[in-house]
């Protein structure tokens, strides 16, 4: 229960707010004074809106989670899109890297989220420490606008690989600050019997993200043709510049969001 002395200052802070305006007065720790950082858009005006930075943020590192087709990778390869578009004319400021541990990334599929897939450097890292040293040199190099990591589950399941990747997240961070560039990582959700067992192996990464974002499908979306897509729920989880707990709903459409194969 608030003290006698917590009630008062808070009723000052009402009084002032309801006189000059509610940006009038706020306190130190309010997410809302924190000043917007260099980002780059997700594609979804809802999803920019709900992290509170307008999007993503760069010189940072940056987590998406969420089961398969719950938009997350999609989001990501627009969001790399975006950064390729927003560095202008200078090719190697636009240039983006996929750590391919997952063996997932498709050039048509990257080309139909709108990458210009010349300026796409995929690696498949043989294991998840060379996939960390690898996106430490990538960023050291500020050769390039962002770098996504799919997925933590690879790195974490080797041997030796989550305690690898703890112990160098700190100097990713440092690396980071500054460098104008992002890191997206991966993850998909795990059980909570893992974690009550300490076996969460997002537990050190989550420490040094700046935006944690969950995702989740909702329904499939029918058009007169059949299946034209899904809606997801994305939740925020952590953000260094708005609240944690808000929502929002994104489409991913499969002749709008992603460009359709001119086969279909």
């Amino acid at each position: 229960m608030a003290t006698p002395k917590r009630r008062r200052l808070e009723s000052a802070i009402v009084a002032v707010q309801q006189r000059y305006g509610e940006q009038s007065l706020r306190r130190a720790d309010d997410p809302a004074l924190q000043r917007i950082p260099p980002h780059i858009s997700t594609g979804f005006g809802s999803l920019d809106a709900l992290t509170g930075c307008k999007g993503l943020p760069l010189n940072a590192n940056v987590l998406l989670t969420g089961r398969m087709t719950s938009g997350k990778l999609t989001v990501a390869y627009k969001a790399l899109a975006a950064a390729q578009a927003g560095a202008g004319r200078a090719r190697d400021a636009a240039t983006v890297a996929i750590l391919d541990l997952a063996r997932t990334a498709s050039p048509d599929y990257l080309a139909r989220c709108g990458l210009d897939v010349e300026r796409v450097l995929i690696a498949r890292p043989d294991s998840g420490q060379a996939a960390v040293d690898l996106a430490l040199d990538l960023v050291r190099t500020r050769g390039v606008r962002a770098v996504l990591a799919d997925s933590l589950a690879e790195i974490a399941g080797e041997s030796g690989g989550a305690r690898y990747l703890a112990a160098n997240l700190g100097k990713l961070n440092r690396l980071l600050d500054g460098s104008g560039c992002l890191v997206m990582w991966i993850d998909e959700p795990e059980p909570a019997w893992m974690r009550l067992l300490n076996w969460d192996r997002g537990a050190a990464l989550r420490q040094y993200t700046a935006l944690h974002l969950s995702f989740q499908q909702e329904q499939w979306v029918e058009q007169a043709k059949g299946l034209a897509g899904y809606t997801a729920q994305v939740r925020l989880v952590k953000s260094r510049w708005a609240r944690a707990g808000a929502t929002a709903t994104i489409s991913i459409l499969f002749n709008g969001t992603v460009r359709a194969q001119s086969t279909w």
